[in-house]
C-alpha cells in the first residue's frame, strides 16, 4: 500500500511539472511584497478585502505586522494575525512577521543594542513568534537601527551592538529554523556627510572619520573616483563642498551591506518612499541599487544582485495622480533591468485614521496589472510569479539531511519526497553525493521513510 501511495505520489509531480504552456503564463521568481498594517486585517471584511486585492495585484508575499507577545511590542491582537496568517497562507502567500526592533520595549525611545541583555530579548522575541505561529516564512526586521539625532553622529559601539543583534537573531534562527528567512527593511543608501571641506571643516570630524566609520567602508571609499556622490561633493544649494560622506544607515548606526557580507541575513529591502515626478527622482532611486551593487560586489559578496529588494511608497501622498503612478512604474521596471528580485510596496490597506477612510488602492493594482498608457502597455506584474524567498536554501538542519529529512521535523515523508523531486537532474538536496538528484537518491529516501 505504501509503495503504491508513493508511485501516485511521484506520477502527480511529473504530470504536473511546469512545461511551456505553464511557463507562458507565469513570471520568473520575483518578490512582489506588501507591508500590511493592523487596519488592514482587523476583521473578516478587511481580510478578505486585502487579501483579493493582493491577488488581483499578483502579490506574492506579505509583511505582515506582528502582535505583542510576552511583553514585547507589537500591533494589532494574536486573534487577527493568526486569522490573517491562516488565510494567507491558504491562498498561497509567503507570511512574514514583521517586527520594529528599537520599538520592543515600546518606549518610542529605542533600546540600548550594545546591553547583551538587550541582544538576548531580541533574539528570544523572534524565537517566540516563530513557535507561537509555525506558519510563518521568515522574520522581518525593521527599525533595526538607532533613532534618527538630525546630525551626523556614527559610533562603532552602537553599530557593534546592531549588527551583534541581527547576527544573534540569524543564528539562533538558523539553528532551529533552517527553513526560514531573515529580512530587514533598512534605511537606503543617501548621504550623511562626516567631513565637510574649507571654512566647515573640524578636527573631530577627521576623528570620527578614523575612529568610527567601519574598515570595509573606507576601503570602498578611498577606491571611488575623486568627484563622486561621496567625495568632495556639493551639498545641494548651501553652497558647502562635503569631503567624505557616508550612507544614510550608518548615522543611525545601520550596517546591512556587511550583514550580507558576513553571510547573517538573507535580503535586505531599502526603504525609499517618496515618490516624486520627475527625472531626478528616477535617477535617485536607481542609484540606490547601484552603489549598493557596487559595495557588495566590492566586499565579494556572491550574488549580491539577488539580495537587495527594493521598496515603493503608496501611501506618503495620498493623492496620487497618474503622473505619480506612472514614475512607480517606470523606477520598479529600472529596478528589474538591473537585476533587482523584489519590490515590497509600503502600503496596501493603509487606513487614514485623521479621515476616517482606507486610502483606495485601484489605481495602483490596475498599474502593476493591466496593460495601459500609465505603463506604457508593460505592465510589470501582469503574470503571476513565486516569491523570490523561495530561492534561497536552508541552512543544513541535521545529519538526517543526509538521508532525505530536509525539512528538519525529524521525519522523511511526502514533504522530503517533493523536496527531492523538486529539485530533480540538480545538484540541490543530492542525498547520495554523486552531484546530481536521480533514482539512487529516490531508492535512499525511500529506504529511510519514516512517518513518526
Amino acid at each position: 500500500m505504501k509503495k503504491y501511495f508513493v508511485f501516485l505520489i511521484i506520477a502527480s509531480f511529473f504530470l504536473l511539472m511546469p512545461g511551456k504552456t505553464w511557463a507562458q503564463s507565469t513570471a520568473e521568481k520575483e518578490t512582489r511584497a506588501v507591508w500590511l498594517n493592523k487596519a488592514a486585517f482587523d476583521s473578516d471584511v478587511r481580510r478578505t478585502t486585502t487579501l483579493n486585492d493582493l491577488k488581483r495585484g499578483n502579490f506574492n508575499t506579505i509583511f505582515l505586522i506582528a502582535p505583542p507577545i510576552y511583553g514585547n511590542f507589537g500591533e494589532g491582537t494574536p486573534a487577527n494575525f493568526s486569522a490573517m496568517l491562516t488565510r494567507a497562507k491558504d491562498e498561497g502567500f509567503q507570511v512574514h512577521a514583521w517586527i520594529a526592533n528599537y520599538m520592543r520595549t515600546g518606549d518610542p525611545a529605542g533600546v540600548d543594542f550594545t546591553s547583551q541583555a538587550e541582544r538576548n530579548a531580541q533574539v528570544q522575541w523572534t524565537l517566540y513568534l516563530l513557535s507561537a505561529y509555525p506558519q510563518i516564512d521568515g522574520i522581518h526586521l525593521d527599525y533595526i537601527r538607532y533613532p534618527e539625532t538630525g546630525t551626523t553622529v556614527i559610533s562603532k559601539a552602537k553599530r557593534e551592538g546592531v549588527n551583534q543583534t541581527v547576527k544573534s537573531i540569524y543564528q539562533a534562527m538558523k539553528q532551529q529554523y533552517p527553513e526560514k528567512f531573515l529580512s530587514a527593511a533598512v534605511f537606503a543608501p543617501g548621504q550623511s556627510c562626516v567631513v565637510w571641506s574649507g571654512t566647515d571643516y573640524r578636527p573631530e570630524q577627521e576623528t570620527m572619520w578614523n575612529n568610527d566609520v567601519p574598515s570595509w567602508y573606507k576601503n570602498w571609499f578611498n577606491a571611488q573616483i575623486t568627484n563622486s556622490r561621496w567625495k568632495n561633493v556639493g551639498w545641494g544649494s548651501t553652497g558647502k563642498v562635503c569631503a567624505k560622506a557616508v550612507p544614510d544607515g550608518l548615522n543611525v548606526q545601520q550596517d546591512p551591506v556587511l550583514w550580507l557580507t558576513e553571510g547573517y541575513l538573507d535580503r535586505m529591502i531599502y526603504m525609499a518612499y517618496d515618490t516624486f515626478n520627475n527625472a531626478w527622482y528616477e535617477e535617485w532611486w536607481t542609484d540606490h541599487i547601484y552603489y549598493t551593487y557596487s559595495m557588495l560586489d566590492f566586499n565579494k559578496v556572491s550574488n549580491y544582485q539577488d539580495k537587495l529588494y527594493m521598496s515603493i511608497g503608496w501611501y506618503v501622498d495620498t493623492n496620487y495622480t497618474p503622473a505619480n503612478i506612472a514614475t512607480i512604474i517606470k523606477v520598479m521596471k529600472e529596478a528589474k533591468k538591473a537585476g533587482v528580485k523584489g519590490i515590497s510596496v509600503f502600503e496596501i490597506g493603509h487606513y487614514i485614521y485623521a479621515q476616517n477612510r482606507y486610502i483606495n488602492d485601484n489605481p495602483l493594482i490596475d498599474a502593476l496589472t493591466i496593460n495601459s498608457s500609465i505603463n506604457s502597455n508593460e505592465a510589470p506584474f501582469i503574470l503571476p510569479a513565486q516569491s523570490h524567498f523561495s530561492s534561497i536554501a536552508p541552512a543544513p538542519c541535521s545529519p538526517l539531511a543526509s538521508s532525505g529529512d530536509f525539512n528538519c521535523d525529524g521525519k522523511i515523508n511526502e514533504s522530503d519526497l517533493n523536496s527531492l523531486l523538486g529539485k530533480w537532474m540538480t545538484s540541490e538536496n543530492d542525498i547520495t553525493g554523486d552531484g546530481k538528484v536521480n533514482e539512487s537518491d529516490l531508492n535512499k529516501l525511500l529506504g529511510n521513510w519514516k512517518t513518526n
